[in-house]
């Protein structure tokens, strides 16, 4: 069958009403309760240290990214 070559994958995330940029910009995460800060910090980190494991370099995360 023609149709056995084909494979599609199909990405699930979880959605994000806002954008860590946005929380900078707008100041938000200063007002952030810290245990929800730490948080965030917690995924990115995760997140990085999962893509630098499958030799994966993410080219636009700089310092003015993160600022």
């Amino acid at each position: 069958d023609s149709l056995d070559r084909y494979w599609l994958t199909f990405v699930e995330m979880e959605y994000c009403a806002t954008t860590l940029r946005k929380l900078i910009d707008d100041h938000a995460a200063a007002k952030m309760d810290i245990s929800d800060v730490w948080r965030l910090i917690r995924q990115i980190v995760e997140a990085l240290v999962y893509i630098h494991s499958r030799n994966i370099i993410h080219r636009d995360l700089v310092s003015k990214e993160s600022r």
